[in-house]
């Protein structure tokens, strides 16, 4: 098995069956997104049940779409379910008319997160609250609030742009693009790891990894010595780029309407164009940009992110193929 760690990032129910396989392996963790057309507390909690020591996480919860009571309840139940596997994904959001249906203001989102997460926190470790803040009041939770097995509580993982790889990039049309040091400065505030986009600019890598430590200090905080975990996506391991790239554009067609506008706050590149950023074609091509990423400072893990038509294809090629040499 690799020396690094490796995650995988997952969509659609299949989890359940590719994360009792990726355990059985011997890999690090598997990650769902919110995107997913699937609710991702209960698919993570199915796949709990059918594993035993991998962990398990959201790649991210958007927190904007949630009470954080609420939220805070499904942190606390996914760390009991896996026995103490659970990483909380947080993430602010970037598709506006989802926010229209949350009734959330897309250009407040930040603010929204930082007090949400700021009362998960105090709920998971204190079992109670008292919040008066500009969107929450909570006077008091009745009855006691059972309290994690991870203590103080699950590892708490940001997710969001740096201003080296987001400076130049579209934001959605109409959209006030976010501080792109909000998501460093939120890690360094509440997160225990940090999850920059999967855009593999290893001078960007360095800079965050510079800059949450900076605003940690500030913070008065110490961060774990590995709390960086990059994502390399898209991954399609096959013979040839040409045949990864068909199996690609396959997948996309297969996502239907909602997956056309995934890419629009990136200028919607084709599977072409993505393919810089990830690992597409013969199983060398994955090899050498996991050894890339080795290299980025305070590596915690690498999430591989399979964007095909069949993940848990893709999963046994990985293993044969790649991890043997990494």
């Amino acid at each position: 098995m690799t020396s690094i760690n490796i995650g995988f990032r997952v969509e659609g129910i299949e989890i359940v069956d590719f994360v009792q396989r990726a355990d059985e392996l011997g890999f690090e963790s598997v990650w769902l997104p919110e995107a997913s057309t699937f609710e991702p507390g209960l698919c993570l909690a199915a796949a709990a049940a059918k594993s035993s020591r991998i962990k398990l996480g959201t790649s991210v919860t958007v927190v904007p779409y949630y009470h954080p009571w609420i939220l805070a309840r499904r942190v606390v139940t996914l760390d009991h379910i896996s026995g103490g596997r659970y990483i909380f994904g947080v993430g602010v959001g970037w598709r506006p008319p989802e926010f229209e249906v949350a009734g959330v203001p897309f250009n407040a989102r930040g603010a929204y997160t930082d007090e949400a997460v700021g009362i998960i926190r105090t709920i998971l470790t204190e079992g109670n609250i008292h919040h008066e803040g500009r969107f929450f009041k909570i006077p008091e939770l009745v009855g006691e609030f059972p309290r994690p097995i991870q203590k103080p509580y699950p590892p708490i993982m940001i997710g969001g742009g740096v201003s080296a790889i987001h400076r130049e990039r579209p934001a959605w049309p109409g959209a006030r693009r976010a501080d792109p040091e909000a998501a460093l400065k939120r890690t360094a505030r509440y997160g225990d790891i940090y999850a920059p986009p999967p855009f593999n600019d290893l001078p960007a890598y360095q800079y965050a990894y510079e800059q949450v430590l900076k605003y940690a200090a500030e913070e008065g905080r110490k961060m774990p010595e590995r709390f960086m975990t990059v994502t390399l996506s898209p991954v399609n391991i096959q013979s040839t780029v040409d045949e990864a790239l068909a199996d690609i554009r396959t997948r996309d067609e297969r996502m239907g309407k909602w997956w056309k506008g995934v890419y629009r706050s990136t200028g919607n590149p084709s599977p072409e164009e993505r393919q810089k950023f990830g690992a597409v074609g013969p199983p060398e091509r994955c090899i050498e940009r996991i050894k890339e990423l080795a290299r980025v400072p305070g590596l915690q893990r690498v999430i591989v992110d399979f964007v095909s038509t069949d993940q848990s294809e893709q999963l046994e090629r990985f293993h044969q193929e790649v991890a043997p040499h990494i």
